[in-house]
């Protein structure tokens, strides 16, 4: 499908935004893809980053692959309102769980740990799943959607280990559906998330359980 150029924080992306060869023709499948290579540290080329860079963060992120997968559907890639939902990954003796109170397009973290054998991560809802182990004790997972689809609000598993393993969450990046940046707090225990409240302190970025 052919759109027409749509401006995203002053960036013409409705153009092919990752491969020089398809630059004036309209953007696809084939710039997802080529995104999620980069995200997994596999290096394409070519690869255009300042066009890939759709919301102009100066990063490649899982909010970029939200904006383009918006771009090709045809719901264009509108300047951010507010944020609309809440993110938090609280992590007990043997999971970590996501809560969300709004729609959630895309989700990208980092877990560290000693044994990442042992780690399951666990698919969201209509999202696809994409892992890439880096380091030997970190393991990069990406969760997006080829077709817009959302997680709906509620409680999900994101990943289990075994009890005593202690590993940690890193680098939390989430989508709403319209790429915007949702803020994702990490903390250890039961936590009660309503409308932009939990009930105990957490802290942004990372946590040790």
């Amino acid at each position: 499908m052919i759109i027409e150029p749509i401006v995203y924080y002053g960036n013409d992306i409705g153009h092919s935004v990752t491969f020089k060869e398809m630059r004036g023709k309209a953007a696809n499948v084939l710039d997802i893809t080529s995104t999620i290579a980069y995200i997994m540290d596999d290096d394409p080329e070519p690869f255009l980053f300042d066009a890939a860079d759709v919301n102009m963060d100066g990063q490649i992120n899982v909010l970029d692959i939200v904006g383009v997968v918006n771009i090709i559907l045809g719901g264009g890639a509108l300047k951010p309102a507010a944020v609309l939902a809440n993110a938090v990954i609280t992590l007990s003796e043997d999971h970590a769980m996501l809560s969300i109170d709004g729609p959630l397009a895309g989700l990208q973290y980092v877990i560290h740990a000693e044994s990442l054998s042992a780690i399951v991560v666990s698919p969201l809802p209509s999202l696809e799943l994409v892992t890439h182990e880096r380091a030997d004790i970190e393991l990069l997972v990406l969760a997006f959607s080829f077709d817009g689809k959302t997680v709906p609000p509620g409680d999900y598993v994101i990943a289990t280990h075994p009890e005593g393993l202690k590993p940690m969450i890193m680098d939390a990046v989430a989508a709403d559906p319209r790429a915007n940046g949702v803020e994702v707090l990490v903390a250890e225990g039961d936590l009660d998330v309503t409308a932009g409240c939990v009930s105990r302190s957490i802290v942004a970025g990372s946590v040790e359980l």
